[in-house]
């Protein structure tokens, strides 16, 4: 288990299905100040950073000799973060849709028939299933929900959608904003 470009204090290794964090010399004083720190406490607070505890000198030898790491390594710490809970949403998007999500189309949620505009207020990503079962029907009509309201195109999607979609479909350059 290497270190990364971003980590260059030291390794981290997946054992007995806990998830340590070997700390080399060079940055133990840091590790140490950013754990105890009021920011990485509100972080952790508020769910946007792991909790981590730096263990026993005991423990962090037992840890290192699962390890497998060469016992001259200089890791002076050994930390153990709490592990990331695995979360499935098993019905949110059975198989048939995700197969139809590799191919999203644009939808109008008012459709062009009832006057509906073309522009980012109006339009979102749907698969082809749901966009021919909304028909040329409201998503309240049709029964859907809207995942989310409809929002600008970001710089990056739009320059995607224009190289992929534009070249290979004349009918949906009408569709997209250059």
């Amino acid at each position: 288990m290497s270190t990364s470009f971003r980590d260059p204090g030291g390794h981290v290794a997946l054992l007995l299905g806990r998830v340590f964090r070997f700390v080399n010399d060079a940055a133990r004083d840091d590790f140490i100040e950013f754990t105890q720190s009021k920011t990485a406490q509100r972080l952790i607070d508020s769910g946007q950073l792991i909790s981590t505890r730096i263990l026993e000198p005991e423990c962090a030898d037992r840890a290192k000799s699962f390890s497998g790491l060469d016992g001259s390594a200089p890791f002076s710490l050994v930390a153990e973060h709490d592990r990331v809970p695995f979360q499935s949403f098993p019905y949110e998007w059975p198989a048939e849709m995700l197969f139809a999500a590799g191919e999203l189309t644009l939808d109008h949620v008012i459709p062009r028939s009832r006057a509906g505009e073309s522009a980012w207020e109006n339009l979102v990503a749907c698969c082809h299933p749901c966009n021919n079962r909304k028909g040329s029907r409201t998503p309240e009509e049709a029964g859907f929900k809207l995942a989310r309201a409809p929002r600008p195109f970001s710089l990056h999607t739009s320059r995607h959608l224009m190289r992929l979609l534009a070249k290979s479909d004349d009918q949906w350059r009408k569709y997209l904003f250059y």
